[in-house]
């Protein structure tokens, strides 16, 4: 959690707290090396929505 607030905070470490979220869905969804899934997955039975939603193409 240290290093992935570290990478998200790096323009403003005092923003740590606002960014608590998006580096609980990159650890909840980063796979793991011995069972092949992430951790979401394997609670959850299926893989999470994303955060940030792409930009609309409407005009």
């Amino acid at each position: 959690m240290e290093q992935v607030l570290r990478a998200l905070c790096f323009n403003e470490p005092t923003a740590w707290v606002d960014k608590l979220p998006y580096a609980n869905f990159i650890i909840s969804d980063t796979e793991s090396a011995t069972t092949k899934v992430t951790p979401f997955f394997a609670a959850h039975g299926h893989h999470p929505r994303q955060l940030l939603e792409p930009p609309s193409t409407e005009d």
